[in-house]
């Protein structure tokens, strides 16, 4: 006969977790959140939601001439559920007669905080891999406010919406800032330096809402030689390609981790080495796929001059909210006739979701108490992701 675990409630055990989530999120805040509504209901791990990015669009001065109408081709884009992360902890007979129920609520905080740092680690490490810009912050030793104004202006070019961009940075970049007068002080930052002295906070600070955190990606790049910088498409692919065939480089140059231009967009190069000798074809692998079609003989430049040679660095990351998407699926409850008490909290508000399960280990005398969440993460514009790093 199952056991009903009668004095166990999943429900107050999820709704408390989905309280503690809210606040130990930092990019799942602030990535875009709107995909949600194209998932329907429950959802299980590997289910995929299918979705469109809205197309760029050019404006045409029709004094003179009739409007050419452009073609709608918005690309479909897809999110796979495939991140699911779950705490569990067990709680003894003896513990209990002790503690009470208590002991199981005093888990919560760190069971969410362990899920909430998971789910950020997840968002950032996405990023960070699609990610085809780089700015050297050189330890911000020198000069910071000249690197965060770089950082900006690259933003700006990239036309990413200014009012809401976002820069994740690492507890160093924290303290290299902190201990500047231009961020921190009255004589540098007048009332908002003082606030920053109390707070340990920096607030809002050219142009970037900042939280400092503990789940940004560490990188190594290889700092390649490179001699040979402009090569050619050899063979036509369309919008969304992962892959291009390159030739006309003259010397092998393993371009995994490097920065290319093809026409006015750049990529990342995730693996590729380039031929040889002129005419030799090579394969490059890339971050992300193309944003516009690629025609035979359209020219391919390795950006040597931003070549982003680094080994275990942390890698802050700045981002447009519009970069990327987060998708939390509320899990089901089906095994609520199976021997255990279960219960899926959900937050409108945030579209975060909890679920709690409990059972009892009736050989062993313990309660098993499990927190999990399904999620999903897809880049929709690498444009809109900076990573900042120490280039050296």
């Amino acid at each position: 006969m199952a056991n009903t675990l009668n004095n166990y409630k999943p429900q107050m055990w999820a709704q408390e977790a989905l309280m503690y989530l809210r606040q130990k999120t930092g990019f799942a805040a602030k990535v875009f959140r709107g995909y949600e509504q194209e998932r329907a209901g429950f959802q299980n791990r590997g289910d995929v939601i299918s979705f469109r990015r809205p197309q760029e669009l050019v404006a045409q001065d029709i004094f003179s001439s009739a409007p050419n109408a452009q073609d709608i081709d918005t690309p479909n884009l897809s999110l796979t559920l495939d991140k699911h992360q779950a705490v569990m902890f067990q709680v003894s007979d003896k513990d209990l007669a002790f503690a009470g129920e208590r002991l199981i609520s005093e888990h919560v905080a760190p069971a969410m905080d362990a899920i909430g740092q998971k789910v950020d680690g997840d968002i950032a490490s996405a990023m960070a891999a699609a990610s085809p810009f780089v700015v050297d912050h050189g330890g911000y030793a020198a000069d910071p406010a000249k690197v965060l104004a770089t950082v900006r202006q690259q933003m700006v070019e990239n036309k990413a919406p200014l009012e809401s961009l976002c820069y994740a940075a690492s507890p160093a970049t924290m303290t290299e800032l902190l201990s500047d007068a231009r961020f921190a002080a009255y004589e540098g930052a007048a009332g908002s330096g003082v606030a920053t002295q109390t707070s340990g906070v920096l607030g809002r600070k050219y142009g970037f809402d900042w939280h400092e955190s503990l789940s940004l990606p560490v990188g190594t790049v290889a700092n390649v030689t490179i001699s040979d910088a402009e090569g050619a498409i050899d063979a036509a692919a369309g919008a969304g390609a992962t892959s291009v065939v390159v030739d006309g480089f003259g010397a092998a140059q393993d371009l995994a981790g490097q920065l290319i231009t093809i026409g006015d967009e750049r990529y990342l190069v995730v693996s590729g080495t380039t031929g040889g000798a002129a005419g030799t074809e090579a394969t490059l692998t890339l971050a992300t796929g193309l944003r516009k079609p690629v025609a035979d003989g359209d020219v391919v430049t390795i950006l040597a001059d931003l070549n982003p040679g680094f080994t275990a660095k942390t890698q802050d990351i700045v981002f447009s909210p519009k970069s990327t998407a987060l998708v939390v699926a509320p899990l089901p409850m089906h095994a609520s006739n199976m021997g255990a008490n279960v219960f899926t909290a959900q937050d409108p508000e945030s579209g975060l979701s909890v679920r709690a399960r409990m059972n009892y280990d009736n050989p062993n005398g313990n309660v098993n108490v499990i927190f999990d969440v399904l999620y999903g993460i897809k880049v929709l514009d690498e444009r809109q992701i900076i990573r900042v790093v120490d280039v050296a």
